[in-house]
């Protein structure tokens, strides 16, 4: 329902007075450097995407430079993290509602137009005489949706019959599979229209943000959409949903001018890409590391930095290409060979715990090197067979020296636990592209009444998307209880909409209020990042988008009734243990503490969960599927990564602490935990991995990307929108756990005098961090002769990566 005349008229004094301030703001030089609200607006930070910038001054035959418009900014954005609480449900709340709160109530951007011709011609009339201003500067054609410059593509761009009517037709074809170039758009996923000035001024106006059009080409047979696997060993495999009535699937490459430049794709209007064809399949999967049928023990991913693409056909009829996998881009993630190979050594403590692996873009790192117990093989042969870890990469060791007492010092010093995993992300159930019965227009009945009679596709597209739009604000809006007392973490109007209905466990919802939503690449990107940033959605196990109807539709592991029974045991746990652990003139830093330390002690890692994780994507059975959520840690104690972090995440939104939870992998595997903000910078904590669960003390606590990746963090890019993730970074040293502890040791007698100290305090576990490493035979030694006659009541070595750990008998 609208709102009132009276509320209305007062929202038109608000903005007239909001427009008044911001002009003063502006001469006075009190405005908020860049795109967000300042800390402690009610509706957090805008995003940039749906919000307008400043419109300039009317010009006249004025040249633009079209790529400059949406061009990420080139200084890092602050981002304020602010859990806004709701008021008490009304039933009333309306999508009209979340747009005026984050000021959001006009978009300039159009529904795609779907499955158009591959001749197609778009006409755009304007209501100013534009033939002072060269028509490519006007209009632009892109195969990304951000157009930016690099993305543009030759188009036929001309002025029909006057300076107002400005025609786009298609100039030659892109991603040609037969060597014969026609003057179609080509077999692209996905073109998009850029237009620079507005089309009702009645004087050439630039905008501030302009209008894109996305369109695609119709084809008989839908695109499969393609991603990628690399597995626990490294091995890189292309894998995609199988499309309905395929008789098959063909792989094609793509080359680049240079054995190591980045192919490419969509971002670059695919330049000088020439796809190959180089297999037929009948499956939705296909090797590339083992294509070849070779497994050499020394080398694996013999690879090229070559692209791919995988189309389906049916007959003699085959579908577009969709998008494109770079083996540039994923290179340093595939391991080639070993860059220093070793031979024999004189005894067993004198094995490496670490060789030096080099990757396909020649990068080099440091890997474990898993060995191989087998007693008979190591005393009686003196060979010690080995794998490196995260890899196919293998070999032996020859020892010139091996006593019974060596090998169970061997054993011993090996068998170490790894760092705790688990995720289970949510899947789409189906592929995202169109498929050719899609109409052109969705609901273009409305705009092909008599107020759309006789407009060209492009107009009928804009009268569309305002009535859909306009149809999509009246509809209400969820109000669950929980968010009385669990604030949301959303910064857009769009982001609030979706993460309302998840919270509420609704199994389908229409998108037609947010026209930028209906793209497959926004969508995954707004998606995911509200599931992960709001700890009280539980289970989402899959979704897909249904063109046809503008519908959102998700499946998730629990029932409704039980999401809120869950989310209101959730709600009462999370503020309890707030209350018990955090106190009024507590500390940034030492809330995060307490609610480390809490998890620390009063958790445990679900390791069933975790291999049934490893075994399968899932959905798992009641008692597992918690151990992924909120629930498992918070109410049941028990869970796995991304129970622990999102756990963290809704203790710290009630603490007033401004953290996100991060998605990536762990040693290649799928993990999650914490970025907290201390200053500007946001330093890593993983609350999973710590010494209940590892028996390392605070393994990554206030760390520095550096230092993450040093232990095989990487991040990904679903927990957050693509264009803001730069905003994260983590530099400084400062607050990192070992070093403002002095627990970063440099050399043998850096240890020693540390060692001494630490001793002292009579703890039952010691780290320290070698950095750079240094010989374990050498820390070994120094341990045994400081602990002297005591040596017996402890074990220590290499508790993961460079941690060396004392652990002491009780």
């Amino acid at each position: 329902m609208r709102k009132s005349l009276e509320d209305m008229g007062c929202n038109r004094l608000l903005k007239a007075l909001a427009s008044t301030l911001t002009i003063l703001m502006l001469l006075t030089g009190c405005f908020n450097n860049g795109n967000l609200p300042a800390a402690g607006n009610e509706a957090a930070a805008v995003l940039n995407d749906t919000q307008a910038e400043q419109v300039e001054p009317t010009e006249q035959i004025k040249k633009i430079e079209p790529a400059e418009e949406t061009e990420a900014p080139a200084v890092r954005q602050e981002i304020n993290i602010k859990s806004v609480l709701c008021g008490r449900p009304t039933g009333q709340l309306t999508v009209h509602d979340l747009k005026l709160k984050y000021e959001q109530e006009s978009t300039e951007v159009l529904m795609s137009l779907y499955n158009v011709k591959q001749n197609e011609s778009f006409t755009f009339s304007f209501k100013a005489d534009m033939s002072g201003i060269p028509a490519e500067d006007i209009i632009s054609v892109h195969t990304d949706r951000k157009a930016l410059t690099h993305s543009q593509i030759k188009a036929n761009i001309y002025f029909q019959d006057s300076g107002s009517t400005v025609v786009v037709e298609p100039f030659l074809e892109l991603l040609d599979r037969d060597g014969v170039f026609d003057s179609i758009w080509g077999n692209a996923s996905a073109y998009y229209i850029r237009v620079n000035y507005d089309l009702e001024s009645q004087t050439p106006l630039k905008l501030a943000k302009p209008v894109i059009t996305p369109f695609t080409v119709k084809s008989q047979v839908p695109a499969p959409e393609l991603d990628y696997v690399i597995d626990g060993s490294g091995s890189l495999k292309l894998t995609w949903k199988p499309v309905k009535g395929a008789d098959g699937y063909k792989i094609y490459s793509v080359y680049s001018e240079s054995m190591h430049s980045k192919i490419n794709g969509a971002e670059e209007g695919y330049e000088d890409v020439f796809p190959s064809p180089q297999a037929t399949v009948q499956t939705t999967e296909y090797d590339l590391t083992h294509s070849s049928n070779q497994r050499l023990d020394s080398l694996q991913n013999l690879l090229n930095p070559f692209g791919y693409y995988v189309t389906a056909y049916k007959g003699d009829q085959e579908s577009n290409f969709g998008n494109m996998i770079s083996i540039a881009e994923l290179a340093d993630r595939l391991p080639l060979a070993l860059a220093d190979p070793y031979g024999s050594y004189d005894k067993l403590s004198e094995l490496p715990k670490k060789m030096s692996v080099q990757f396909l873009d020649e990068s080099v790192a440091d890997r474990d090197v898993i060995y191989n117990m087998d007693k008979n093989k190591i005393i009686n042969d003196s060979k010690v067979e080995y794998r490196i870890k995260g890899t196919e990469l293998k070999g032996s060791f020859l020892i010139f020296e091996v006593t019974e007492a060596e090998y169970k010092a061997f054993v011993t010093s090996h068998s170490r636990k790894d760092p705790n995993t688990g995720m289970a992300k949510p899947q789409s159930s189906r592929t995202w592209v169109a498929p050719p019965e899609v109409p052109t227009i969705i609901g273009g009945g409305k705009a092909g009444g008599s107020s759309g009679a006789g407009l060209d596709l492009v107009s009928r597209q804009r009268l569309n998307t305002k009535q859909q739009a306009a149809e999509g604000d009246e509809q209400l809006v969820p109000e669950p209880e929980i968010l009385r007392k669990i604030g949301l973490n959303v910064n857009s109007a769009a982001e609030e909409y979706l993460a309302r209905n998840m919270v509420e466990g609704k199994k389908e919802f229409s998108l037609l209020a947010f026209p930028e939503l209906q793209s497959k690449e926004v969508l995954v990107d707004y998606l995911t990042k509200v599931i992960y940033q709001n700890p009280q959605i539980l289970g989402v196990a899959t979704y897909y988008y249904d063109y046809n109807s503008v519908t959102l539709h998700l499946e998730y592991n629990d029932s409704s009734h039980e999401l809120k029974r869950k989310q209101k045991e959730i709600s009462a746990e999370a503020q309890r243990i707030v209350q018990a652990i955090i106190h009024n003139g507590m500390s940034a830093a030492q809330k995060n503490m307490a609610i480390y330390a809490y998890l620390k002690d009063k958790t445990l890692y679900d390791d069933a969960a975790s291999a049934a994780a490893q075994d399968s994507k899932g959905p798992f059975d009641a008692e597992i599927n918690d151990a992924f959520t909120t629930y498992g840690i918070m109410v049941k104690k028990k869970g796995v990564c991304m129970s622990y972090a999102s756990s963290y995440k809704m203790l710290a939104d009630l603490a007033g602490l401004e953290t996100i939870v991060v998605t990536g992998t762990l040693e290649g595997t799928p993990h999650a935990w914490i970025k907290v903000k201390i200053g500007s910078e946001w330093l890593n904590i993983d609350p999973t991995n710590g010494l209940t669960n590892t028996g390392i003390p605070y393994l990554l606590y206030n760390a520095n990307d550096d230092t993450a990746a040093g232990l095989e963090y990487v991040q990904d890019d679903m927990f957050w929108l693509d264009k803001e993730l730069g905003s994260f970074e983590g530099v400084t040293e400062t607050y990192d756990y070992y070093v403002k502890n002095g627990l970063e040791v440099h050399s043998a007698a850096d240890f020693t005098t540390k060692l001494q100290k630490l001793l002292k305090r009579n703890e039952p576990v010691i780290s320290v961090r070698v950095k750079p490493e240094i010989n374990e035979a050498e820390l070994k030694q120094l341990t045994a002769h400081i602990l002297g006659s005591s040596s017996g009541t402890a074990n220590y070595g290499y508790g993961y990566n460079n941690y060396f750990v004392i652990w002491r008998a009780p």
